[in-house]
């Protein structure tokens, strides 16, 4: 999320619609007193969205933390690489491989294309900084004319917020099921 005086704008157009939603619902909790939870799109309607990554930004917002900015990017950073670590290890636990669960957390988050290998290059042809590129994209690497894949991390992790928090959770319950069947 970008803030400028012109407004809120995002990098990836996967998150044009997923963005306003997520700033109205962390909002509603803020400022709306939205508790308990009723979706803050359709008044009186009951929120079905999990919305519990959208509540604990609030929380965050409410302690003075920082901005919701700050708050989302944050913790989507934490759940992202908590996602990471306890895949990595499920999948070593279940393959008794390290490599494989090293590959296996990297398909994962770069998985529907090979649109990084065109990131890659055009970043390292443009000769700016990481972030400075990552500000600036000049396309979308992902979702082109010739092929219609979308990365996991930009279609998925970016913008479900809800899914980068309840995907680890998953994935700590089934080690813990795979424990329980190997035993």
């Amino acid at each position: 999320m970008i803030e400028t005086d012109q407004g809120i704008f995002t990098g990836g157009s996967n998150n044009l619609g997923d963005l306003p939603f997520h700033l109205g619902a962390v909002f509603s909790f803020t400022d709306g007193a939205n508790f308990p939870p009723v979706n803050p799109n359709f008044s009186g309607s009951k929120f079905t969205y999990p919305f519990i990554a959208d509540l604990t930004s609030a929380m965050f917002l409410k302690l003075g933390v920082g901005a919701v900015r700050d708050v989302m990017l944050v913790q989507n950073t934490a759940w992202a690489f908590s996602l990471l670590i306890v895949f990595e290890g499920f999948v070593r636990r279940i393959t008794e491989n390290r490599l494989a669960a090293r590959m296996a957390a990297f398909f994962l988050f770069f998985s529907g294309g090979l649109g990084f290998i065109a990131f890659l290059g055009d970043y390292w042809a443009q000769g700016v900084g990481f972030f400075e590129f990552l500000g600036h994209l000049p396309k979308d690497y992902t979702i082109n004319d010739q092929f219609r894949w979308g990365n996991s991390l930009v279609t998925l992790f970016l913008t479900q917020r809800s899914l980068l928090l309840g995907m680890p959770i998953t994935v700590i319950v089934l080690a813990g099921i795979w424990k329980i069947y190997i035993s």
